[in-house]
Order: C-alpha cells, then sequence, then structure tokens
C-alpha cells in the first residue's frame, strides 16, 4: 500500500519526476481525462489520504441501513463544502453517496439537493430526479431547467434552499457546482451508471415562477455550463474516458454486498 514514505522515495509528488508531469506543460501531451485522474489521486496523497476504502471516514450502522451512516469524527480528512468553485474537486470525480460526497467537501447535504448559505448563495446542486422532480427537471447536459424546493406551506414563499438559487442568479453570480446521480431517469444520456458524479461549473443565468404553481413558489432555474471546461465524463462523450469506471462500478457492487 502506498504511505508518505514510498511517496517521498519515489518523488511520486514532484513536479519533475511525478503525477504533476501528466498536467503540466511538457513535450508529452497525455490524455485529458488521464492527467484529470491523475491529479485527483495526487491531491487525496497530498492530503494524507492513502485508504482506498470507499466508504472511509464513515461509521457504517448494521444491517445495511445506509440512512443510520454518519462521519466518524475522528476522521482527518474531512473538508469544508461551504465555497464557491470546483475547489479541490476534478471533473468527473465520483462517489458511492451522498454521504462520502460530504466527507470530501463535494456537497453539503445527505439528501436535499440545494446546498448553500444565506447570503452567499448556492454552492452546489445535485440532479437527482427524486420526489417526482424526474418529470420536471431537463437535462441537455450543458444547459439544465432545475427546479427548486416548493414551499411546504403553500404560502407562496420561496424555501431557504429555493432562495439559495434565486441569490446565486441575482446577487451572487458565483457558478455553482453540479452533480449527477445515478437516481435520474434511465434514458437520461448524462446519468452515471452508479453514484454520484461532478460534472463541472454552472452559471445560474435565469429563473420564472410557474403560474400554475404559485402557491407553491415553484421556480425554474437556468443553469448554463461554464465554457472551456472538458466534457462531462459520460458514455455519450466517450466510453474509455467515462467515470464511474468499470472498476469504480464493480468496487460499488462489492461495497453494497458487503453492507447489506
Amino acid at each position: 500500500p502506498v504511505n508518505k514514505y514510498i511517496l517521498k522515495l519515489s518523488k511520486f509528488l514532484e513536479n519533475q519526476y511525478g503525477l504533476p508531469r501528466l498536467w503540466l506543460a511538457g513535450p508529452v501531451a497525455f490524455p485529458w481525462d488521464i492527467s484529470t485522474d491523475a491529479k485527483q489521486l495526487y491531491i487525496r496523497w497530498c492530503m494524507g489520504i492513502f485508504n482506498i476504502d470507499l466508504l472511509r471516514g464513515l461509521i457504517i450502522s448494521s444491517g445495511g441501513k445506509r440512512n443510520r451512516d454518519k462521519l466518524d469524527p475522528k476522521w482527518p480528512g474531512k473538508k469544508d463544502s461551504k465555497y464557491h468553485g470546483g475547489g479541490h474537486l476534478v471533473l468527473g470525480q465520483w462517489w458511492p453517496s451522498m454521504l462520502t460526497m460530504i466527507r470530501d467537501g463535494a456537497h453539503g447535504h445527505t439528501q436535499a439537493g440545494i446546498s448553500g448559505s444565506p447570503g452567499l448563495g448556492a454552492f452546489s446542486i445535485v440532479l437527482s430526479g427524486g420526489s417526482g422532480y424526474n418529470d420536471r427537471d431537463e437535462d441537455y447536459g450543458d444547459i439544465v431547467y432545475y427546479w427548486g424546493t416548493d414551499a411546504k406551506r403553500n404560502d407562496g414563499q420561496p424555501t431557504q434552499s429555493t432562495l439559495r438559487l434565486i441569490e446565486s442568479c441575482d446577487i451572487v453570480k458565483q457558478p455553482v457546482r453540479v452533480f449527477r446521480s445515478m437516481n435520474l431517469k434511465a434514458d437520461n444520456p448524462y446519468r452515471p451508471e452508479c453514484g454520484y458524479r461532478y460534472d463541472g461549473l454552472y452559471d445560474v443565468v435565469s429563473y420564472e415562477i410557474s403560474q400554475s404553481e404559485v402557491e407553491k413558489a415553484a421556480h425554474r432555474f437556468k443553469l448554463v455550463r461554464q465554457p472551456g471546461q472538458h466534457p462531462i465524463r459520460c458514455a455519450l462523450n466517450g466510453e474509455k474516458s467515462k467515470r464511474p469506471t468499470k472498476y469504480e462500478v464493480e468496487a460499488y457492487h462489492r461495497m453494497k454486498d458487503i453492507v447489506s
């Protein structure tokens, strides 16, 4: 197994000899997906995380009840998710669950699709298609029409989650991280085979209120993927570069068998 001593001896983290050579300018241009995955590994090793268990940093409940899993307070690799931009994440980075996304500072909630802070807008959203949103959200890859959450009391007041996206559009003007879930419709070409995948930064460019659902304060947001990013890592854009990889899919199913 890899550890800090092996990395030091091998010079694997040094720009001249190690992983950075795959994405730094040089005489050889490596495929973007390979250099991106190498960068993810580099970031993890720089953080001192050598454990390859998909559920590292979690306390797993007995009986296979995933909703009872929780973060291990002693885990040293916990990251904060309250930031704008991609941060330490790489395009196509993949997780088996939303709790592992929280562990790595990708998203801020285990169930809510919108994560943000008052006055700062939204940091991230998850396209999951749950609770009737599969029939409302529209996913065209680089353009997404995403519905905020409905008002609980049918009083016409936007929920706190919806307000975060309104702030992103009207005030903050910062992009949000967009993740796609395996729970999207099976015919969605951007849907990951399992788990959750980071698909880049999107601008919240506009929104409208459904006139037929005014009492629910039903807001539909238009998000546009920022230019200059590599393609979404789905089979539609290349079988070899898609994530999760076949090895991640196999590890996911092994994990499911073990914890159940």
